[in-house]
C-alpha cells in the first residue's frame, strides 16, 4: 500500500481526470511521451522485458529510456520513478 492506497486503486488511465486535463504529473513534464510511458509501466510493476513487450520496443531501448528518466528527474533507481509517479510529487532537479 502507498499511503493508504493499494496499487489497484491508482487511476493509471486518467478516467477520473477532468475533460481536457492532462494525466501526466508535473514532475514528469520534461519527459518525452515514450519516457513517460516507460515510467508509467514501471509504476505498474512491470520489469524491463514486460515493458519492452507492452510498449513494442527492445529491452535495450527500455534501459536507455530508464537511464534518461533517472537523469532528467534527478533520481537514482526505478523504485524512485515508481514512487514519484504514484505520489505525483515533485522530484529533485538534475544538475545542469
Amino acid at each position: 500500500m502507498l499511503e493508504g492506497k493499494a496499487i489497484e486503486d491508482v487511476d493509471f488511465d486518467g478516467a477520473n481526470a477532468e475533460a481536457g486535463a492532462t494525466r501526466r504529473p508535473a514532475a514528469f513534464a520534461g519527459l518525452t511521451d515514450r519516457e513517460f510511458e516507460v515510467a508509467e509501466l514501471i509504476a505498474r510493476g512491470l520489469d524491463n522485458k514486460e515493458i519492452a513487450a507492452t510498449a513494442y520496443m527492445g529491452e535495450g531501448t527500455v534501459r536507455n529510456h530508464i537511464s534518461s528518466i533517472l537523469a532528467k528527474m534527478g533520481l537514482r533507481n526505478r523504485t524512485q520513478i515508481a514512487i514519484a509517479y504514484l505520489r505525483g510529487i515533485p522530484t529533485p532537479t538534475a544538475p545542469a
